[in-house]
């Protein structure tokens, strides 16, 4: 203290385990709370790691720890790349506050090295503020343990060295002006480093500074979860905080006793199958493998033998070697199976991508050695998994009797894990929607078990189910049950038409959807009704990848892009006497309403659409129809 200055240290994690980030977070707390408080020095200098790799690391840059921000850099390219890093952590933090004092130029000696800072200095909008040559007086003075400006007051180091310290204290009395941080792209940075011309209107572009990203809305690891319970006999084990457990144990609580019959499938209370590693703060810092190894040990003690094992955010910043530890675990264990399942929270996808990963992990369980039965199929996709499950698959079992085909495993949704080891029995895949993962899913599917997959949904519409018909026979070989099937088909859409046309008959109907969509099932339907469709629009996406729409083969005039106000205009002065739109515009006309869902496979979703046509125009009608079907 003789000299007036207090150092500290902080410690971190042991090496190879735990975060170091989370560790710079703790030890600043204690700063705060203690340290801080005893000690009331003039200037607090922070010296902190040359690149920010996650928020804890980012922590001494924070308002409420510092005023000023210095960065010292050399003109090594991976020098300022971190330099332009640390930027980006300022930016992150404070948006266009200015912070930033300066750059101190740490030279390393290479050719040209400072006209390459000198560059970047321009191109960052931020002065050099202080040059530092390389020079054996430094290492002199760490082997003495000595400061430069006491063992070589008078040298160029020192002088380069108060240059910075009256710039703190001028900036400190609002002298000196700081400066708003503006990283540069990553391909701008190496341009830079060649010596080539950015040209001006890409630096324009980076001085608006605007980030994007994928927006995750859901977690990965409750997809994985859901997969958990949906397989009767695996436990399942998140390496997490409680308060994870504790919100994925609640809402799949509710879904259990909410259950009203209304799925088949097995979801068994949290308690009986979720178990937690229930991590704390501390681990985070000094790693959570102990903990692991512990709760596998003691929930194996207590009779499980298949444990999936779901990783957490706060997991994935530790850095835990799960699937190491897992594997090692069965080594000595072989009566129990571990399956890893690497979400890290929502690290890595969100919640459809967790349904995925826990899917693909749980392929370890197929007997090769299973040899495929011919009137056996597999249903394959996620979209089994809500509440209109029964009647989506009362509809396809119909369906797939026509054949004589019957399903094996629901992968996964309602099977055991004899189902899974058993699923090569299934001689095709079904997936159950167009949506990517499915699609990902079967391709994993036969890859690791050889199984082949239809490659289309399960249909809705008459045309989409004759086609999908068509398809499946020729796939799984039952080509001569064809015609029975498809004469079945036709008379069974035929005594819907049949049914409801009467009523239907000449009514008028407009269409609006709010995004691109396949509606040909939809349009296909309400023309055999004979009703006249006066108008469909489309409004364009929001949010998403652009989306294409589908009316149909039949000469009609469509909207788009139509927002739900100009449909609505086009339709005021004479409105049909149906809307079928979910949009509260167009709710607003005199006529009758109703929404348009994606409906359900095969001609239950096209019974159903004739039915809420019929309801809404007798029930909501202009002109008191009082006869229905």
């Amino acid at each position: 203290m003789e000299s007036g200055v207090v150092c500290i240290e902080a410690g971190g994690p042991e090496p190879g385990v735990g975060c170091a980030g989370r560790g710079i977070i703790t030890a600043f707390d204690l700063l705060k709370e203690d340290i801080f408080q005893s000690v009331d020095p003039d200037y607090r200098i922070l010296d902190v790691l040359g690149d920010v790799v996650c928020g804890g690391f980012a922590i001494p840059m924070r308002s409420d720890y510092s005023d000023a921000i210095v960065i010292v850099t050399s003109g090594e390219f991976m020098s300022l790349y971190a330099a332009n890093n640390i930027l980006r952590g300022v930016k992150a933090l404070g948006g266009d506050t200015e912070r930033v004092l300066g750059i101190v130029a740490n030279l390393r000696g290479l050719e040209g090295e400072r006209a390459i800072l000198e560059r970047f200095a321009e191109l960052v909008d931020i002065p050099i503020i202080s040059v530092i040559p390389r020079s054996g007086e430094i290492n002199d003075c760490e082997k003495e343990n000595s400061p430069i400006l006491e063992m070589f007051p008078e040298s160029g180091i020192a002088d380069s060295i108060e240059a910075i310290a009256d710039r703190i204290e001028r900036a400190s009395k609002g002298e000196q002006r700081l400066y708003r941080a503006c990283p540069v792209a990553d391909d701008e940075l190496e341009t830079m480093v060649r010596g080539q011309i950015i040209e001006a209107d890409r630096k324009k572009t980076r001085k608006s500074c605007s980030r994007s990203g994928k927006h995750i809305e859901t977690c990965c690891a409750a997809g994985a979860v859901d997969i958990g319970y949906y397989v009767d006999g695996m436990d399942i084990l998140l390496h997490s905080p409680r308060s994870c457990a504790y919100i994925f144990s609640s809402f799949h609580d509710r879904m259990y006793s909410n259950d009203a019959g209304l799925r088949t499938f097995r979801i068994c209370p949290s308690g009986e199958a979720m178990h937690c590693t229930e991590i704390t703060d501390s681990n985070s810092i000094f790693g959570g493998a102990e903990i692991l190894r512990g709760k596998l040990e003691e929930m194996a003690s207590r009779g499980s033998t298949d444990i999936m094992v779901i990783t957490t955010c706060m997991a994935g910043i530790i850095g835990d070697d799960v699937a190491n530890i897992c594997r090692s675990f069965e080594s000595t264990h072989p009566s129990v199976t571990v399956v890893p399942v690497l979400c890290d929270g929502n690290v890595r996808g969100d919640m459809g991508e967790g349904l995925y990963m826990a899917s693909v992990a749980m392929l370890r369980y197929v007997d090769m050695s299973v040899e495929p039965s011919p009137d056996h199929v597999n249903i394959l996709g996620m979209s089994f998994m809500k509440l209109s499950y029964r009647k989506k698959m009362d509809a396809l079992k119909g369906l797939l009797g026509l054949f004589g085909l019957k399903i094996n495993c629901m992968f996964i949704g309602g099977c055991t894990l004899e189902d899974i080891r058993n699923l090569r029995k299934g001689s095709v895949n079904l997936i159950m929607s167009n949506v990517r993962m499915a699609r990902d899913l079967a391709e994993e599917v036969r890859r690791i078990a050889g199984i082949d997959y239809l490659d289309s949904p399960a249909p809705i519409g008459y045309a989409g189910t004759v086609e999908w018909i068509r398809r499946l026979a020729s796939l799984t070989g039952t080509e001569s049950r064809i015609q029975h099937t498809l004469f079945q088909l036709e008379s069974k859409y035929s005594e819907i038409i049949g049914r409801y046309r009467p009523i239907l008959k000449d009514k008028r109907v407009a269409i609006h959807c709010n995004a691109p969509a396949d509606i040909s099932w939809a349009v296909d339907t309400i023309l055999d009704l004979g009703m006249h469709i006066d108008q469909i629009s489309f409004d364009q996406s929001q949010g998403k990848r652009p989306r294409s729409y589908c009316v149909g083969d039949h000469g009609l005039e469509v909207l788009f892009p139509c927002t739900d106000v100009e449909a609505k205009s086009r339709l005021m002065d004479d409105p049909p006497d149906l809307v079928i739109s979910r949009s509260p515009v167009l709710k607003t006309l005199e006529c009758s309403h109703m929404g348009l869902t994606d409906g359900f496979f095969a001609l239950s979703g096209i019974e159903d659409l004739c039915r809420k046509i019929s309801d809404e125009i007798i029930l909501g009608g202009r002109s008191g129809w009082e006869v229905r079907p």
